[in-house]
């Protein structure tokens, strides 16, 4: 029970992050609509469309997780109408150790044409009860 409630809270502290990372400035009239490709009761894959009286290509997002069905990385890919295809954006990375779980963010460079070596990285300290408790870059 406090391993499922702890990956509660990790899962809660995760989404916050990504959300954060990931989110655009938009107005208020901004409406989406989510497809998510499921498999083995994980989400695997997740394209968002912008709606505007049809719908959009507008971000992607691919998920990887480990054999505890734990998040390993979070690639982001931005829509590119110009090129008619989806386009690196992100990726973030999760290490777990016993007593911390790792996330680093790499930025996608076009003209090297990888992920940025100069990420941020966030390191999330866990309790006994493997509870995220604190924050330290």
């Amino acid at each position: 029970m406090k391993k499922f409630i702890a990956l509660q809270a990790f899962c809660l502290a995760t989404m916050i992050l990504m959300g954060t990372s990931s989110a655009q400035a938009a107005t208020p009239t901004d409406q989406f609509v989510t497809n998510e490709v499921v498999e083995n009761n994980l989400i695997v894959s997740k394209i968002i469309y912008k709606l505007d009286d049809m719908l959009y290509n507008y971000m992607k997002y691919d998920y990887q997780y480990d054999k505890e069905d734990r998040i390993t990385e979070k690639t982001a890919y931005k829509w590119s109408a110009e090129k008619d295809k989806w386009m690196p954006y992100y990726r973030i990375a999760y290490t777990y150790t016993s007593d911390k779980i790792v996330m680093e963010y790499g930025r996608w460079n076009q003209r090297h044409r990888a992920y940025d070596s100069q990420c941020e990285k966030t390191e999330l300290a866990l309790t006994k009860e493997n509870m995220p408790i604190a924050s330290r870059n």
